[in-house]
């Protein structure tokens, strides 16, 4: 098996200090001793409002494309001994095919990912993201009579989902802010109402340093929102015995106690994420890494994170950011996932989930779907008919 092939997240190679929490929110530095110096990432900065991302690097009407918040790219540099990554100043461009409109309204990128020399630009999530909106995108192949023209000829598009901006997130702009860094963090576990809302990795010290507070401007679930406001994180209570601490062997002995209590808690939290299947998509090469994209299997119950990944060689991870998917998300693209196991027949996939073509019709109405059937279709299942 290729060190790079990805199954599942191991956080095996990484320590965990124990966790900081402030409100609803948690973080769980994640160290790495003695950190590889061969690949560095820096952030290039846009002003613009808003940015159209040409999926085929199509700058001008492009057939497809993604619309979305973008605050910052990462630049990654790899090769032995390299420096950080500068920040790049606003309008910088890595090859001169990327450009904001003159009044920093409208930005453009040519793709998502593009990499020139030694040398890779990323927008983070939004790669993942745009993976994610696009699975079982194209629809059915076969002209079923109650699906609309459109659909055989466009998919299901546009594909849409909401999301909150971290900086709305209660507390965590305090969290981020106040929190010890410790000298060998290389990430953190963001938990919010102790629900793993992101895992974020890099590969030097430093370059996290420089990137934590980014974690503001990454996007999250909305219900994640509702989290930092409704629950607060659970107090992990560990006391020392003081009667039985008589030297500095026994102290020691009293504060890994302590510290194995709290792995044990960080374990239950990371354990969804630790134990889900994961299904990757290589997109580039990048010398000794490689840069995937993943999504961890669909199921009707259980909690799903969408995410990128660079690994080396060896398998050992350099950057990794996920997303968790909120419930309404998870739902839409497991039905949609049903549709296209069972070729979009609705009447197959009605049967599949133990309920009427009606009932069917209707939940994918629900889901934010109904636009590929036809309007007397959605009409019948409404009045009860069909």
């Amino acid at each position: 098996m290729s060190g790079h092939e990805l199954n599942r997240l191991d956080l095996s190679g990484f320590e965990r200090a124990p966790s900081q929490t402030l409100g609803a929110i948690r973080l769980i530095p994640l160290l790495k001793r003695g950190a590889r110096d061969d690949l560095r990432i820096g952030i290039q900065k846009s002003v613009a409002d808003l940015h159209f991302v040409t999926l085929r690097g199509q700058t001008l009407s492009p057939k497809s494309g993604y619309i979305s918040y973008i605050p910052h790219a990462f630049v990654f540099s790899w090769g032995e001994g390299r420096d950080r990554v500068s920040n790049h100043p606003y309008r910088t461009t890595l090859g001169g095919e990327d450009f904001v409109s003159r009044d920093g309204v409208v930005g453009v990128f040519d793709k998502l990912v593009k990499k020139r020399d030694r040398q890779l630009r990323l927008l983070p999530l939004h790669f993942a993201m745009e993976g994610f909106l696009n699975l079982f995108v194209k629809g059915p192949q076969v002209a079923y009579n109650e699906y609309a023209t459109e659909v055989f000829t466009q998919g299901l598009s546009p594909r849409m989902e909401q999301a909150t901006q971290g900086s709305a997130i209660h507390r965590l702009e305090e969290a981020l802010s106040v929190f010890e860094l410790y000298p060998d963090q290389v990430g953190v576990a963001l938990c919010v109402g102790e629900s793993l809302a992101s895992l974020f990795i890099v590969s030097h010290p430093d370059d996290y340093r420089a990137l934590h507070s980014t974690l503001l401007r990454d996007f999250f679930s909305d219900h994640l929102y509702h989290y930092g406001l409704l629950h607060p994180a659970l107090e992990v209570k560990s006391t020392l015995n003081a009667t039985s601490i008589n030297s500095i062997d026994d102290l020691e002995g009293a504060l890994a106690e302590l510290y194995a209590d709290q792995a044990s808690f960080q374990n239950l939290l990371l354990k969804e994420l630790n134990d889900a299947t994961l299904y990757p998509e290589t997109v580039q090469k990048m010398g000794p890494f490689r840069l995937q994209r993943f999504h961890t299997g669909l199921q009707a119950l259980g909690a799903h994170h969408i995410g990128e990944v660079i690994t080396r060689e060896d398998g050992s991870w350099e950057y990794l950011k996920t997303y968790r998917l909120s419930k309404a998300q998870a739902k839409r693209v497991y039905l949609l996932q049903s549709l296209a196991q069972h070729d979009w027949d609705l009447d197959r996939t009605a049967e599949f989930f133990n309920q009427s073509k009606l009932q069917l019709t209707l939940r994918i109405e629900r889901a934010g779907f109904g636009y590929i059937l036809k309007p007397h279709v959605l009409e019948a299942a409404r009045a009860g008919r069909g």
